[in-house]
């Protein structure tokens, strides 16, 4: 029983090695009034997307607010010249898998847009930009008090990123090391099963 939980107690260890948490833009409320005077009106979706059908060719919308009766609003900033992407309506997984995509198509992730579908779901979309523009372009969002947005990968993912970047021989060392590095662990909790007794042993009862 005591190596079932010990078991456990390793899986539930190792679970951060896979989770990926999804940091959005933060706001400098110091900064609110400039962040203010730099939005667009609020916009019913026909005026958002006119907005954008004018100001998306030479601007990049790199952050966006919405109502609760569905008006929204966009800061635009000059592109610049800036290569960019958007998308939005995506589930969690998807819109991780995109980020990579992106992320190796040269695009950095610069805004996470939040929203929810009918049934109150969260969705995601997000902004990527060129990664020869992207310091231009968090400089304007900081000047707004827009902290960029970022996702926070585990060590699976790092590993994994590792790997593809390396050649094919030199990823599946580093995989494998990884694997190693784990089942060792798992060894050594089981051989010095001392430092699992506080945790995994019941403590004696007293009577009275």
């Amino acid at each position: 029983m005591n190596r079932i939980v010990a078991v456990l107690l390793l899986l539930g260890g190792c679970w951060p090695l896979r989770a990926e948490s999804i940091v959005p833009n933060k706001l400098d409320p110091a900064l609110s009034d400039t962040r203010e005077a730099a939005f667009i009106p609020w916009s019913t979706q026909e005026e958002a997307d006119a907005a954008w059908k004018s100001l998306s060719p030479t601007n990049i919308p790199v952050f966006w607010e919405k109502r609760d009766d569905g008006d929204q609003r966009s800061i635009y900033i000059p592109s610049e010249g800036a290569a960019y992407w958007l998308w939005m309506g995506m589930t969690k997984a998807a819109f991780l898998s995109l980020n990579r995509e992106k992320e190796a198509s040269g695009l950095e992730l610069i805004s996470i847009i939040p929203s929810k579908d009918e049934q109150g779901n969260d969705l995601y979309g997000g902004l990527w930009v060129g990664r020869s523009k992207v310091a231009y372009v968090k400089d304007k969002m900081r000047s707004l008090g827009i902290a960029p947005a970022s996702i926070d990968y585990s060590l699976w993912d790092r590993t994994i990123s590792l790997s593809k970047a390396l050649d094919p021989f030199a990823g599946a060392f580093a995989l494998l090391a990884l694997g190693i590095g784990l089942l060792n662990f798992a060894l050594v909790a089981f051989r010095n099963r001392s430092v699992l007794k506080p945790v995994i042993e019941e403590q004696p009862s007293h009577s009275r």
